[in-house]
């Protein structure tokens, strides 16, 4: 059965086409009146993003680290899945895996004993010789907020206070590393002036999503597998710096310690910052 004519102008702003799609607005005209067979095949092609430019961006994204860098500047874009892309699909799989992980590790929720009739869980005690409330308030509003969440976290015992801290971890890590990206490409900008911060940041959206995948890999395999992910996030940073950025060893070797220590302790300052949040809404 032949496939129905499209149609002559766009069907939403009646704009000129250019090979089935409008100049102007860019939605692709077809017509509506089409056998089921085409209709569930753009469906399912739309829902699952299975187009080419993500079949194209696989194999150089995580065999040719830089590539994708280079060819963004070069403007060859549209062939390429986007950067943004590559780093949310990368950063969703990764805090998949640490979810899923870790629900198996926790197993079923077990009841809480007061509800059963037995004793409460045993407390924190968070100050073997007793919480010194005059030198909490002594601290002022920081001090009387430690002093209510001390307080909360002794109330709930070490099960309830570990789970609710592990959850404000996972809803406050995936903000901060997203923050963490303009924060490597200003690092890079620092040690590469002579580019435009557009490179840096697509550069990091880049080298992020290779770190998020091989760190989803480390957790899955387990053991001594993370550090191992890391080192290979390194490697790969170091690679695209040389394709994409033109770096020659010796420079190289100069400025990626730089780059790994001052990117290091930005991760250090979120990863307290989470702390913090989670320890006081636990």
């Amino acid at each position: 059965m032949s496939s129905p004519p499209r149609p002559g102008a766009c069907l939403n702003c009646g704009s000129s086409l250019v090979r089935g799609f409008c100049a102007d607005c860019g939605q692709r005209n077809v017509e509506l009146r089409s056998p089921v067979a085409e209709i569930a095949r753009e469906g399912i092609e739309e829902a699952l993003s299975l187009d080419w430019p993500a079949a194209r961006t696989v194999a150089p994204f995580l065999l040719r680290p830089g590539y994708l860098t280079a060819e963004w500047a070069a403007g060859r874009r549209a062939r390429y899945s986007s950067p943004l892309r590559l780093y949310l699909v990368a950063s969703a799989a990764f805090f998949l895996v640490v979810a899923l992980q870790g629900s198996a590790r926790a197993g079923p929720e077990r009841p809480r004993a007061e509800d059963a009739g037995g004793a409460p869980p045993a407390a924190l005690d968070l100050d073997e010789g007793g919480r010194e409330e005059g030198r909490a308030a002594a601290l002022g509003a920081p001090g009387h907020a430690l002093d209510e969440s001390l307080t909360g976290l002794e109330k709930l015992g070490v099960p309830e206070a570990s789970r609710r801290v592990a959850a404000a971890f996972r809803e406050w890590v995936p903000r901060v590393m997203f923050f963490l990206v303009p924060a490597g490409a200003l690092v890079l900008g620092l040690l590469w002036r002579r580019r435009y911060f557009t490179e840096h940041l697509v550069m990091s959206l880049h080298v992020h999503a290779f770190a998020f995948l091989a760190l989803a890999v480390g957790a899955v395999l387990g053991g001594g597998a993370a550090p191992l992910a890391v080192l290979g996030a390194i490697v790969y940073l170091a690679l695209a710096l040389r394709r994409a950025y033109g770096q020659g060893l010796g420079g190289l070797l100069l400025k990626l310690p730089v780059l790994v220590a001052l990117y290091g302790l930005a991760l250090a300052v979120g990863l307290a910052g989470v702390a913090a949040v989670a320890f006081f809404m636990a």
